[in-house]
């Protein structure tokens, strides 16, 4: 017979979040890995113009320090109050930190935004085709849309969830897989299959990590911007 392990580990997605999400994903190698992607998404906007910035899902403002869009208004938005509050908010007035649902968001005008940052948020909505077409809404013609998007289940992401990610939030007292599989509620072909679909009329750039040469299933992620048509 197998003892039990005394110690119960936390999986609840809310608590991961506010209280050990940071720790985990930004520090030591994994931290590395995650300023990769916020650098790798902001790459082919270096010196570009998009006065209106939202960012659906952006916790506590992690991706905005990477942003090399110039902006007059960055809406850092999510839907958890308590994230909000703990915002890394830049000394920067033209960051404004805001309650908003990625699924709602009518709070912004039809094509009021120049450009839509989404980094790992599309796993975690319960109605992503919702979302998308929202997004779309509120991005205006020739504007665009910047989509960080894990590769699960993959195989590749898997295992490094279980070597790498899962050691590390158990240490902190949390079960990172347990979280990961409660909380992630989309897998990787149907995301694909939802953006395809909402975005339809306009241009769509992918490229999976870390090589664009293997299939989903031994890739990381995926990035994808998308350019709003004109017509």
């Amino acid at each position: 017979m197998v003892a039990e392990n005394p110690k119960t580990l936390n999986s609840d997605p809310d608590r991961y979040f506010s209280e050990a999400y940071q720790d985990v994903m930004y520090t030591g190698v994994i931290g590395f890995y995650s300023r990769l992607v916020h650098r790798l998404m902001e790459r082919p906007f270096r010196g570009q113009v998009s006065p209106v910035v939202l960012e659906v899902g952006a916790g506590v403002g992690q991706h905005a320090a990477y942003a090399s869009t110039k902006f007059e208004k960055y809406f850092q938005t999510d839907r958890n109050p308590s994230l909000i509050a703990k915002q890394n908010v830049m000394p920067d007035s033209r960051i404004v930190p805001m309650v908003a649902d990625a699924e709602d968001l009518s709070a912004f005008e039809t094509s009021s935004v120049d450009r839509l940052i989404a980094t790992c948020l599309l796993a975690h909505l319960n109605h992503p085709d919702q979302a998308l077409m929202e997004w779309r809404r509120v991005v205006r013609p020739g504007g665009s849309i910047s989509i960080y998007l894990p590769a699960e289940p993959g195989m590749l992401l898997r295992f490094l969830r279980h070597v790498a990610v899962a050691p590390k939030s158990k240490r902190r007292g949390q079960d990172h897989v347990s979280m990961v599989y409660r909380d992630h509620r989309n897998h990787y072909p149907g995301m694909r299959h939802f953006i395809s679909a909402a975005f339809r009329h306009d241009e769509i750039c992918r490229r999976r990590f870390p090589t664009r040469w293997l299939g989903w299933n031994l890739s990381l992620f995926e990035i994808i911007h998308i350019r709003v048509s004109e017509v």
